[in-house]
C-alpha cells in the first residue's frame, strides 16, 4: 500500500506531507498498515527531513525518530533485492526450496513489521550457523560458498540500514515504534508547534 502524499518545500528542507484524514487508518507507527505506507514513502522520498502526519492530531517526525524511520527504509530496500538463487545440482533443491520459504516469510513480515523481519534474519542467519557446524555427508565447497552468499546477503541488508547499531534484539518492536520513534504532535488548527527553547529576545523575569 502507498499513502497519499505530497512534498513540500521549506526552505532548503523537503518535507513529507501524508494526509492521513483521506485513509481510514489509525495515523500510528502501531498500525502495521500506517507502518507499511509510511515505509513505502520513505523508500521514495529518502532525502526529506521532516515527515508529517495530516490528521486531527498530526505527528511530525523529524530528528532521530526520522532516522531510524529512514534506516528501516533502507533495510527494507535491501532486502526485497534478495533473492534465492536456483542452483546447478539436484542435491540443492530441497536446501534452496527452505531457503526461499524463510525468506519469503521475512519479507511478508517486513512489509508490516521491519523490526520484527530483522529479529527473524538474525534468528535464521544463527540458524544457518549451526548447520555449518554438523558434519553433513553431503556437504562440500558448493554448499558452504552457496551458505556463506544466503547469510550475507541478509548482512549486507542489517548493515545498509545499520540496524546492528540501532537495535537491541532485547526490546518489543513496540518499544521502538512508540518510544523510540516518537513524533510531535499538535491539533490540526494549530498553525505552529510548541518550542521550548526561548527566543533570543525573550526578556526573563528575575524570580524574587
Amino acid at each position: 500500500m502507498i499513502c497519499n502524499y505530497e512534498v513540500r518545500k521549506e526552505g532548503d528542507n523537503r518535507v513529507a506531507i501524508l494526509n492521513c484524514e483521506e485513509c481510514n487508518n489509525s495515523s500510528s507507527l502501531m498500525d502495521e498498515n500506517c507502518r507499511e505506507g509510511i515505509m513505502e514513502v520513505l523508500r521514495k522520498e529518502a532525502d526529506i527531513s521532516r515527515l508529517i502526519l495530516q490528521h486531527p492530531f498530526v505527528k511530525v517526525f523529524d530528528g532521530y525518530a526520522l532516522d531510524l524511520m529512514k534506516s528501516l527504509a533502507k533495510f527494507l530496500e535491501s532486502l526485497d533485492a534478495i533473492d534465492v538463487v536456483k542452483g546447478n545440482d539436484a542435491k540443492c533443491e530441497n536446501c534452496l526450496k527452505e531457503r526461499k520459504e524463510k525468506l519469503d516469510e521475512i519479507k511478508r513480515i517486513a512489509s508490516k513489521d521491519p523490526i520484527e523481519a530483522y529479529r527473524r534474519i538474525k534468528k535464521e542467519m544463527a540458524r544457518e550457523g549451526k548447520r555449518r557446524k554438523k558434519p553433513v555427508i553431503l556437504d562440500d565447497n558448493n554448499c558452504e560458498s552457496c551458505r556463506k552468499r544466503y547469510i550475507e546477503a541478509f548482512m549486507q541488508a542489517i548493515r545498509k540500514g545499520e540496524l546492528d547499531i540501532k537495535i537491541d534484539e532485547g526490546k518489543s518492536s513496540d518499544y521502538y515504534y512508540v518510544y523510540e520513534m516518537q513524533p510531535y504532535m499538535r491539533p490540526i488548527f494549530f498553525d505552529t508547534y510548541i518550542h521550548l527553547t526561548p527566543p533570543p529576545d525573550a526578556v526573563f523575569i528575575k524570580k524574587i
